[in-house]
């Protein structure tokens, strides 16, 4: 098993084994490595990132002791961890109360949904570093209202069409995701940077969704000409 050490005073103390290490590493920089040492090499290549180290630690441990929604042997868990998203989403959501219920291929969606904002907000986290806090909290506000928006399912049915939805989103590239936020934010007027006035009525993750779906159209329609 493997720890990340961000060496800033803030350890990561979820294992992980050696292919969620690298799907781990490979999803923070958008690469496609296959063995755990290039994905490592490759990781010191970012600014910011080139202070991580990887610790591997060797304990007897069970799926219980496993922090995450997908354990090594592809299990789920029965409580959905949010992680970073635990204020964000309503603890009413019909997803989180009947999380246990669902089936393997709702839960795999739901679970790559969390996983893939928690890397966007990694992402922007590298990327915004110069970037005035207002500007770099819209983007936040951003990711973090998308998926207080996909969580408000209150039945069954409700949930089948957003799980449709969130599958869409798992599908797009980080890199395209990144592109999407950056045209959201370029596109907001003054008084959408400084104030959330407005956000009640129409969600500040309108414009991003758009530009999701948008691309979703293109990439069907794509297919259906070949």
């Amino acid at each position: 098993m493997y720890l990340i050490n961000k060496n800033d005073g803030n350890i990561d103390y979820s294992l992980y084994t050696k292919k969620m290490l690298i799907d781990k590493l490979n999803s923070i920089t958008n690469s496609n490595f296959a063995k755990l040492n290039e994905a490592i090499d490759n990781l010191k290549k970012y600014h910011n990132l080139d202070k991580w180290s990887i610790v591997e630690t060797y304990i007897e441990i069970s799926n219980d002791d496993i922090i995450g929604n997908l354990k090594p042997d592809n299990s789920f868990t029965d409580t959905l961890e949010l992680g970073k998203f635990k204020d964000v989403i309503d603890s009413d959501s019909y997803i989180i109360r009947e999380f246990s219920t669902l089936n393997n291929n709702q839960k795999l969606i739901i679970c790559k949904f969390l996983e893939k904002h928690h890397t966007l907000l990694e992402e922007l986290n590298i990327q915004l570093q110069f970037t005035p806090d207002i500007v770099k909290q819209r983007y936040i506000d951003i990711v973090e209202d998308s998926v207080y928006e996909l969580f408000l399912s209150i039945d069954k049915d409700e949930m089948n069409f957003i799980t449709q939805r969130m599958e869409i989103f798992n599908n797009i590239e980080i890199e395209k995701l990144m592109k999407f936020l950056n045209k959201t934010v370029e596109n907001f007027t003054v008084k959408q940077l400084l104030s959330k006035e407005e956000e009640f009525i129409d969600p500040i993750s309108n414009g991003f969704w758009e530009k999701i779906i948008e691309e979703n159209n293109k990439e069907e329609k794509e297919l259906t000409n070949d």
